[in-house]
């Protein structure tokens, strides 16, 4: 599907944005799980041939920046705890980049 065609311009982006805005009413949360579930259902329409792959990249995204979050949230004193923070972030951003680079090269 592409952005151009007739099923997505009248079928796929109203129920995309309709959806959005009853979920938002009910729930900000609820409304970001509505646009990554369209966003998914899009790709895989599209005929995207990693799909498997985009998914396990959410998932581990959304893990990586838990664990950024929680190693934010603790420490705010201590400077060897600040370098801890600095490296689990550089390593996470070089795991992300080096993902993105092996799957693009």
């Amino acid at each position: 599907m592409s952005f151009k065609s007739v099923g997505f311009l009248f079928i796929f982006f109203p129920m995309s944005v309709l959806a959005y805005y009853i979920a938002r009413k009910i729930h900000v949360k609820l409304s970001e799980f509505v646009l990554l579930m369209f966003s998914l259902v899009f790709y895989r329409w599209a005929g995207i041939v990693d799909f498997k792959f985009l998914l396990i990249y959410i998932i581990l995204i959304y893990l990586l920046g838990r664990v950024a979050f929680i190693c934010s949230k603790y420490g705010k004193e201590e400077s060897s705890i600040k370098i801890y923070q600095k490296q689990v972030m550089g390593g996470i951003l070089l795991l992300i980049i080096g993902i993105l680079f092996q799957y693009k090269y």
